[in-house]
């Protein structure tokens, strides 16, 4: 459903009941009698109806058999030319007609507008000030005519017409501050020939501030002096504009949504929130025109009400919408991240998000927002609303992690992405030369980029391609890099562009095949599959996830395949195992974790426990328990690398925590350690100390600082053979290392 844009041309076209008031200009215009220049303005806003006021006087004139000449003038088509008055009377002399032609020499008029080309200076005073143009007097004059003459001439020839010459003049809000002035000129000094009406349309604001740019003193009177009969276009009223909004937004709904029993409840919702946006028809024209145009193209991707909503804001606040596609980890909020000391400093950046506003208020945009990312919330209270997200991702809810990308059109920027680059790639037909492209941009450190890419170009992968780059993806994916200090990490960007990937296919047998044939061929990657089959587990709650299966229709697969794929990915553990290729991979926890359920012939504990009892095979095993991330809360925010090892996860496969760390201890004794791995291994004894390790008094635990955990009270043990006393400040027993 677009909606043209135009201004209305007929008197029946009216929808806002401005038909009488159009009538009645029109008839007050026919009826003007006196012989001398009347200029009339229209004023009003951009966007507030001008142009359709015009249109339906012109159309009543018509209806009416009015006695008037009527020429519509646009500036604006002529702007930049130099030649602005000279077009205005080649226009008068070629649309006025016989009833014109009659009684007026418009040679006289062509020879005054050729005169007039490339005027520079001309004076026009009102005792209020003044504007100049001088005219660069050309060949059309003879020696003995001058312009006051040649214009004498012209009005005597206007007194005789019987009828009324109207000109209209539109669009000079839209005109430079010179092209300004020589329409001011025109209408005053140059063209005010008698039995002419002028009707200027323009925006006052606009207007008075070229006047000003010219060093008009006061503009308010210099217009005054010009115009006999200023008219303002009259407001649209409230109720109007509602009632047309309602319609064309509850159009479009329909178009792309079920009418259900919850359909008027959902329209409405969004509607509260989208009228806030329209404050006149060009408003919300515009705004259907773009909105039907993208959501033709993303509504299979994207929640209709979150889209419609973020499109607005693109629209009218874009200074907003650029911070939010900018840090999407600001408004993807998670529990995880809502420690009291980052939770005010996020709450500071959203109000200063919030306070870029120009079109609404602070407090309207801040409920948008909160419509939109219902977690910003908890930054205000403590409101935990993870139970809430399974139905945002089951709706494509643009607050979820898995979707927030959908609503946002790609820039390429990055300098080696060109448009035609990635064009060539979604036309491979070949593996292999899809896994050299993937794997040439991540040796350019562009993989998060070309992720990017993929997911807002997903459209343009032919589904008969599909799945060459399912089968490179899985077969190489653990080898590719994104930069740590992203929102998304590898795993996130990778899970949806094989789940979209999936999509495109029309059964979950054909997906079968897909996923079988990849998994089949794959040599490099181990995670990025079991992280597809884990996907499908948590839907099926085949391993007790806490998940009642609402969700089945999600899957991609039927359970009895998943089970085959699931074997086809054990044997291939096994074979990594027995290849020891498996023990240096960095999802190692995933990877174990995945095995043992999955594999019932063979006890994994017991493998894990094998093989880190073999020399320095514990710190290849811990490090695939290592999670590597970034502090970065926001784009703007300073991060830092951190390192962290899953101790929980490690400890399984260990007698108990003591067992872990004496491992260790004992492994970083190993005189043949590397720096690398002396890092790893110290690394995770001071997480063990910090994290778990509380000492009595009356032990000895070596070398460091320690507190008190009832007092806070620092002890120094300068030797590994002293013993912890009690606390000298309140007796305690209890203390925890801290250096």
């Amino acid at each position: 459903m677009f909606i043209e844009e135009n201004p209305i041309s007929l008197l029946d076209d009216d929808k806002l009941n401005r038909r009488e008031f159009a009538e009645s200009l029109a008839q007050a215009i026919s009826n003007y009698k006196k012989e001398s220049c009347l200029t009339i303005s229209l004023m009003g806003k951009w966007g507030s109806g001008k142009t359709s006021i015009i249109n339906m006087v012109k159309n009543y004139w018509k209806n009416n058999d009015s006695n008037n000449i009527v020429i519509h003038f646009n500036p604006w088509y002529f702007s930049n030319n130099n030649n602005l008055l000279f077009q205005f009377f080649d226009i008068l002399v070629n649309s006025s007609g016989k009833d014109f032609t009659d009684y007026v020499n418009t040679d006289n008029l062509k020879k005054l507008g050729k005169s007039l080309i490339n005027m520079t200076s001309f004076s026009l005073n009102f005792g209020l000030g003044s504007i100049s143009i001088n005219p660069e007097v050309n060949n059309s004059l003879s020696d003995e005519e001058t312009l006051l003459s040649l214009k004498n001439k012209i009005s005597d020839d206007f007194k005789n017409l019987k009828k009324k010459v109207i000109i209209i003049i539109d669009d000079i809000d839209r005109l430079s501050d010179d092209e300004v002035k020589q329409i001011m000129m025109l209408v005053k000094s140059l063209a005010d020939f008698p039995h002419v009406v002028y009707i200027l349309s323009f925006d006052k604001d606009a207007v008075v501030g070229s006047l000003k740019n010219l060093k008009v003193y006061n503009p308010d009177m210099f217009l005054e002096k010009i115009i006999q009969i200023p008219i303002v276009v009259p407001e649209i009223r409230a109720s109007q504009l509602d009632k047309l909004v309602t319609f064309y937004l509850d159009d479009f709904y329909k178009k792309y949504r079920d009418v259900d029993e919850t359909y008027q409840k959902d329209f409405f919702d969004i509607y509260s929130y989208l009228r806030l946006f329209f404050d006149n028809l060009r408003d919300l024209y515009r705004y259907i025109n773009i909105i039907t145009f993208y959501f033709s193209v993303f509504k299979d991707d994207v929640n209709i009400n979150d889209f419609m909503l973020i499109l607005a804001v693109q629209l009218f606040e874009h200074k907003i919408y650029n911070k939010i596609k900018d840090n999407p980890d600001l408004f993807l909020v998670s529990t995880e991240n809502q420690k009291d000391d980052i939770k005010e400093d996020n709450k500071n950046k959203i109000q200063e998000i919030i306070g870029l506003h120009s079109k609404l208020s602070e407090d309207e945009i801040y409920h948008i927002l909160l419509k939109l990312f219902p977690r910003i919330r908890m930054y205000y209270r403590n409101i935990d609303l993870e139970d809430s997200y399974r139905d945002w991702k089951y709706n494509f809810r643009i607050c979820t992690t898995e979707f927030f990308y959908n609503y946002f059109t790609l820039n390429l920027e990055a300098e080696d992405l060109s448009a035609t680059s990635i064009d060539d790639l979604f036309k491979l037909d070949d593996v292999e030369k899809i896994s050299e492209m993937f794997l040439e941009h991540d040796r350019n450190n562009q993989t998060k980029d070309l992720f990017d890419i993929i997911i807002n170009r997903m459209r343009d992968i032919p589904k008969e391609n599909a799945h060459y780059f399912i089968d490179s993806l899985i077969d190489i994916g653990d080898q590719l890099h994104v930069p740590l200090n992203t929102f998304f990490d590898k795993k996130v960007y990778l899970s949806r562009i094989l789940d979209d990937l999936l999509k495109k296919y029309d059964n979950n047998s054909e997906r079968f095949d897909v996923l079988q044939n990849a998994i089949d061929n794959s040599e490099n990657s181990l995670y990025v599959a079991i992280e597809i089959l884990s996907d499908q587990d948590f839907i099926y709650n085949r391993f007790t996830y806490e998940n009642d299966r609402k969700d089945v229709s999600e899957a991609l697969i039927d359970e009895n395949d998943l089970e085959k794929l699931e074997d086809m990915m054990v044997l291939k553990i096994r074979k990594w195992d027995e290849t020891d290729k498996l023990w240096d991979s960095l999802d190692l926890e995933f990877i174990l974790d995945s095995w043992e359920l999955w594999d019932s012939e063979i006890d994994v504990v017991k493998r894990v426990k094998e093989f880190i009892s073999e020399g320095k095979n514990a710190l290849r095993f811990a490090r695939g328990f290592r999670n590597i991330n970034s502090t970065t809360i926001h784009a703007d925010s300073p991060s830092e690398i951190v390192q962290k090892f899953n101790l929980k996860s490690m400890v399984k496969y260990f007698e108990s925590i003591d067992d872990l760390r004496s491992k260790y201890v004992e492994v970083c004794n190993n005189e043949s350690l590397d720096d690398n791995e002396k890092e790893i291994c110290a690394s995770l004894i001071k997480q063990i100390d910090e994290d778990y390790f509380t000492f009595q008094s009356g032990q000895k635990p070596g070398v460091g600082t320690y507190i008190c955990i009832n007092c806070n009270q620092e002890i120094m043990l300068d030797d590994s053979n002293d013993a912890l006393p009690p606390c000298p400040n309140c007796n305690g027993v209890e203390f925890k290392k801290i250096n």
